[in-house]
């Protein structure tokens, strides 16, 4: 029996109209608004958000949840033990950098592998700009760059040595619930339930004011981060092209 061109082009489309339909899941909505408050119970964190429109919605903090806080942070972050991401510049065989971000997050979350590599090209950009990452190991002056330091990365193999600009600038992105702080602005990543409900996809509170290592660490900002804020490192945000944790 000889099918019909026809049916055979409408069960393509059908088929690929599922697995495009599988592939999108389900529709996300974006809401905006500020933080209200953090509760604390036990383990478990809720944020309690007022929204534009003046809704108070409440939503757990629970693992599936990506929460990011992200603030302005002094160059006191960038320590031994903490995850960096950063764009760099290559000249005269050395990575010059001038901006960074640090990741705080949780116990148990996996540390990405550091590693350098080339970034994609876009408008603006430098041809000789690639993405760094990694743990950091050390940073110390260098000798022969006076107005620079030299960043030391957990990565496997050579690269290139890494400098840091005198006055670079870090941006801190924390997974812990206790640094949002009251009206601080939220935006949402929600799924829209049934009964003016949501599920919670992705919550990035941001502070107007900048984070302190002193603060966030409890040591004077020096040394490894103290407990309940350690780095034991997700999206195309800069600075930095390398893994997120």
């Amino acid at each position: 029996m000889r099918i019909r061109p026809l049916l055979i082009a409408t069960c393509l489309f059908c088929s690929l109209s599922v697995v495009a339909w599988a592939q999108r899941g389900p529709k996300t909505e974006t809401l905006s608004g500020k933080v209200k408050e953090i509760q604390e119970k036990g383990r478990l964190s809720t944020l309690v958000v007022i929204t534009d429109d003046g809704q108070e919605l409440e939503f757990p903090l629970t693992p599936k949840v990506q929460f990011e806080v992200t603030a302005a942070g002094d160059q006191g972050f960038v320590r031994p033990g903490v995850y960096i991401t950063a764009e760099g510049v290559l000249t005269n065989e050395q990575l010059f950098v001038k901006d960074l971000a640090v990741y705080i997050v949780g116990p148990g979350q996996r540390i990405p592998a550091g590693k350098v590599v080339k970034s994609q090209q876009q408008a603006n950009a430098s041809v000789n700009s690639y993405g760094i990452s990694g743990t950091v190991q050390g940073r110390q002056s260098s000798p022969d760059y006076p107005d620079y330091e030299q960043l030391a990365l957990k990565i496997a193999g050579r690269i290139p040595p890494i400098m840091l600009e005198k006055d670079f600038q870090v941006t801190v992105i924390a997974r812990t619930p206790k640094l949002a702080q009251p009206d601080a602005p939220v935006e949402l990543q929600v799924i829209p339930l049934r009964g003016d409900k949501f599920n919670l996809v992705k919550a990035t509170v941001k502070l107007g004011e900048p984070l302190t290592a002193a603060a966030v660490f409890g040591d004077g900002g020096e040394g490894q981060p103290a407990a309940g804020g350690q780095n034991d490192a997700p999206a195309g945000a800069k600075p930095g092209s390398g893994d997120k944790p």
